[in-house]
């Protein structure tokens, strides 16, 4: 039995279906506005998302210092940062590794670390909603690629009479057996 939470998003589902389906039909620029989102998603490409994770929801204590009280450097500090919390900002990056006792020196420690991190040669940095995040050079950032829904499948959609549209299969190129056809490599 669906609960009430999810009786409410059905409702609200269906009043945006109906909604999107009057302008559609009615407004000339609803359906230019339409076309040109789609412009835009075919232009600028695949959207990268986050996975959701439940360590992101309530973030944990920090990482602390080694047991034997030594000091990390700057990019171990990093390193163990990024590999509790996955990618993230410069500032979020030097909060925490102030806190594990990591000394950033300069006027402005921001930028400081931000240059510590980039020579390191370990992290690359990326651009996610439009916020530098730093991640390990050596690893598959942790996203998912979607790409926007299509004017037609929209349309589609709302004339149909359909509250979603299915996601698109994930891509896969890499094969854990290796070969064209499935051989483990000798």
């Amino acid at each position: 039995m669906p609960t009430t939470e999810n009786a409410a998003i059905a409702s609200m589902t269906a009043l945006v279906a109906e909604i999107e389906t009057r302008l559609l039909k009615d407004s000339p620029d609803y359906r230019a506005m339409l076309a040109l989102k789609k412009a835009i998603a075919e232009v600028s490409g695949p959207v990268m998302h986050l996975r959701p994770t439940t360590e992101r929801a309530v973030a944990p204590a920090p990482p602390v210092a080694y047991a034997s009280g030594r000091v990390p450097s700057q990019p171990d500090a990093v390193a163990e940062v990024l590999d509790q919390y996955g990618p993230l900002p410069t500032s979020d990056i030097l909060a925490m590794v102030l806190e594990m006792g990591v000394t950033v020196g300069g006027t402005d420690k921001l930028i400081n670390l931000s240059s510590a991190i980039s020579k390191s040669g370990r992290f690359r940095s990326f651009r996610l909603n439009g916020v530098p995040h730093w991640y390990f050079k050596d690893r598959e950032l942790p996203v998912v690629r979607t790409m926007p829904p299509t004017w037609e499948a929209m349309a589609n959609q709302n004339l149909g009479g359909k509250t979603g549209v299915a996601a698109p299969a994930a891509e896969d190129s890499s094969s854990s057996e290796g070969g064209e056809n499935g051989d483990a490599a000798a």
